[in-house]
């Protein structure tokens, strides 16, 4: 979103331009008139609130085949579903994540999953663990990648963590090659709501989930199988 703050003084547009806010949120103004104990009028205040063109808005199934397209004249935006790059040179018409593509009309990807070896009870080719829905897989390897103890941890507005990472949250006495990202901040939903966190918890920067088990498999995940030897 961008922030245009217009400012006249006797016909003369002092304007510093626009303001990029690249967050959501509240935008609070204020006036500082620099004259304190004096009064001083203004004869034309104005806040404007004014929404930006839709360049493009698609509509999709659930594994990411084109359901409905519009867009306004402008350059086609080539990340999709999941914000992923629709690849549509010689009629592939292929999601191409990290990893491997993904086929929208059969759901599932073209090669194995580089980390099949961690969920056997899984075809190595499926897509979101066949539920779209509620799994998410942008990157092609793990629909989710479970920690050796199964603990599960919020950072808010980390991609990556490191060690420095657990510190700072009074975390430090756990191993960070122990965790591995298994989607963004929102991937349950705008809200999440645990026993042992009465706030929404993604409202917290660090929150450790209690009873994991349970709470992933309430949102369709289950834990991968161990190799046996």
């Amino acid at each position: 979103m961008q922030c245009r703050w217009v400012h006249w003084v006797h016909g003369t547009d002092l304007s510093p331009g626009d303001i990029l806010i690249p967050f959501p949120g509240y935008l609070l103004v204020f006036v500082n008139t620099g004259s304190p104990g004096r009064d001083v009028w203004f004869d034309d205040l104005h806040v404007g609130h004014y929404y930006g063109q839709v360049l493009e808005e698609n509509h999709y199934y659930p594994f990411g085949l084109t359901l409905t397209e519009t867009g306004a004249g402008a350059k086609q935006n080539p990340y999709k579903y999941q914000g992923i790059e629709l690849e549509r040179h010689f009629g592939l018409e292929t999601y191409e994540t990290f990893y491997r593509g993904l086929d929208p009309q059969l759901g599932r990807f073209n090669s194995i999953d580089p980390k099949a070896e961690k969920h056997y009870s899984v075809t190595p080719y499926s897509s979101m663990d066949n539920n779209p829905v509620i799994n998410i897989d942008p990157l092609g390897d793990d629909w989710f990648v479970n920690s050796t103890n199964g603990d599960v941890i919020f950072v808010r507005g980390y991609s990556k963590i490191d060690q420095n990472t657990l510190d700072k949250f009074n975390y430090g006495g756990h191993d960070v090659n122990e965790y591995e990202r298994f989607g963004p901040d929102n991937m349950f939903g705008d809200k999440v709501i645990v026993n042992n966190y009465g706030d929404d918890v993604l409202k917290a920067d660090f929150v450790v989930i209690e009873d994991p088990v349970n709470f992933m498999k309430s949102r369709g995940y289950g834990s991968a199988e161990k190799s046996k030897n």
